[in-house]
């Protein structure tokens, strides 16, 4: 996960090594931060690569944005279905 130092997500990780990640209305992730990596450990240029690989140039920085890495071990994902069986389940 690529995120920025200012983001709720980081404050929370900082007070503890628990998480949970919402992505939209599809996918929510629970789980324990096992690494962080901060700008010189290599998050922007991770930033910018995954920029590139979608967007075709550079992720776009606000000034004084400082971006970090988590690596997130899951310990249960939510998954929104879309094929109208089970909407709703645990992995």
């Amino acid at each position: 996960m690529n995120t920025v130092t200012e983001r709720q997500m980081r404050r929370f990780s900082a007070q503890s090594d628990r998480i949970r990640v919402v992505e939209g209305r599809a996918v929510v992730i629970r789980g324990a931060v096992i690494d962080k990596r901060g700008p010189d450990q290599g998050a922007t240029e991770h930033i910018h690569t995954l920029a590139r690989k979608y967007m075709g140039r550079d992720y776009p920085l606000l000034d004084g944005e400082t971006r970090v890495m988590l690596r997130i071990k899951p310990t249960h994902v939510f998954e929104r279905g879309t094929d109208g069986e089970r909407a709703d389940r645990w992995k």
